[in-house]
């Protein structure tokens, strides 16, 4: 069955404009296509002591969201962060990882899944023997830029100082 324009509410080029505008501030665009990487691809980073591959960015799928693995040995994690236009899902798929928010530490299991939104600060580690895997989403992207830079301004360092990477995060010199 075909709608009328009429069962539509107007939308004003003004609207439109606005909207527009918005999702270009973000590093949106409106093209975005489906996707199918292969299996293994992406791009492998080594940030924080971490090996973080990137399977989709900010260029693959128009700004609207980066979905990244990380490998953390044991005892390894970032400082306390937050972002402040992403927000983030972790899908802890093995090891032992803890998440801290609210406070407290939380063990999270295989299988489990976390939203962590925006500006919430949540440092995790891997509270195992064997390094643990998550399979993260940041909603939108950008965040994958962060790791990038840090990965060429702090090579090999576990836990860079913090004043370091809150420069990179404060200037938003990794989002283009």
């Amino acid at each position: 069955m075909a709608l009328s324009k009429r069962e539509f509410p107007a939308t004003s080029a003004r609207r439109l404009a606005k909207r527009r505008a918005a999702c270009e501030h973000l590093g949106m665009t409106k093209n975005a296509f489906p996707l199918l990487p292969a299996p293994g691809g992406g791009y492998k980073l080594h940030v924080f002591g971490e090996e973080v591959t990137v399977h989709l960015d900010r260029a693959q799928t128009g700004g609207r969201t980066a979905l990244w693995t990380e490998i953390t040995p044991p005892g390894v994690g970032p400082s306390p962060h937050y972002q402040q236009n992403e927000d983030e899902l972790f899908l802890v798929q093995e090891g032992s990882v803890a998440l801290l928010y609210d406070e407290k530490w939380h063990e999270v299991a295989p299988g489990a899944v976390v939203f962590m939104p925006k500006p919430s600060v949540h440092p995790f580690k891997d509270t195992g023997e064997v390094p643990s895997r998550m399979l993260v989403q940041g909603i939108l992207a950008g965040f994958e830029r962060f790791f990038a830079r840090c990965a060429e301004e702090f090579p090999g360092r576990v836990n860079p100082a913090c004043s370091g990477s809150a420069r990179l995060l404060r200037s938003r010199a990794f989002i283009s």
